[in-house]
């Protein structure tokens, strides 16, 4: 729509999409993010068609507008309240838009924008992860292609250093020191039958666990997999043994 009508789209933009990307409303906010996003990278596109410079095809306040609601959408108020990931993904659909339209930013904007994607790359959401990734690709590719040598490796050191906790505390999992002393850390396979069904003979032993693991022992013997039942059966006639 935007390249069939760029003077209404920028109208739309500027009275309608824009104002609505702070709206407290979650769904109204993240909808309108993504489609600012790419009614901007299309705008930019149009402003290189027509080899005319960004501003003059959009105008300075339409410029000013859009910049200030870069830094609009990462207030902390959005990031961290209720829906706070879908807009994390949003807001990088949104960088990565930009990024490729080429649309120009103040470094302070670019460098509050790259805050924002380190924390992304850190997060426990996978697709949040993978959004940050899309979108730190776009923002070196237009944003630091000239800069100095060492603030890329400074960025490269950064987002190459995520920290995964290795042992997250879970609560309110009863007899845990227990349990960690009878099943390892990962790599552990706990999806290969000879692997994991001794360790479930372990793990029976808990109070805690017992009716559990005897219960998923029974629906094992008597599953259809042959493996499965070979291996569930032979840790089952062991135990019994030892008793």
């Amino acid at each position: 729509m935007t390249f069939l009508d760029p003077e209404s789209m920028k109208l739309i933009l500027s009275t309608q999409i824009l104002p609505r990307c702070t709206n407290p409303e979650l769904y109204l906010r993240h909808g309108s993010i993504l489609a600012s996003g790419k009614v901007i990278s299309a705008l930019c596109q149009v402003a290189k068609d027509h080899q005319r410079r960004l501003p003059d095809e959009l105008g300075d306040a339409a410029m000013e507008y859009i910049t200030q609601t870069c830094i609009d959408i990462l207030e902390e108020r959005f990031w961290r309240s209720f829906g706070g990931d879908p807009m994390r993904i949003a807001v990088c659909h949104f960088i990565q838009d930009l990024s490729s339209g080429g649309f120009p930013l103040l470094d302070a904007v670019v460098d509050r924008w790259l805050k924002a994607l380190r924390e992304c790359l850190a997060s426990a959401d996978s697709n949040v992860q993978q959004s940050a990734i899309s979108a730190v690709t776009a923002l070196i590719g237009e944003y630091f292609r000239h800069q100095p040598v060492e603030k890329l490796t400074a960025l490269s050191i950064s987002t190459s250093t995520i920290s995964y906790p290795s042992d997250p505390t879970i609560p309110h999992i009863e007899q845990l020191e227990e349990l960690r002393s009878i099943i390892p850390p990962p790599p552990l396979d706990i999806s290969t039958e000879k692997e994991c069904f001794d360790l479930w003979m372990k793990v029976m032993r808990l109070d805690t666990y017992r009716k559990a693991v005897i219960t998923g022992l029974v629906s094992s013997i008597g599953s259809l997999t042959e493996s499965l039942v070979k291996s569930s059966s032979a840790s089952s006639q062991l135990t019994i043994a030892r008793f």
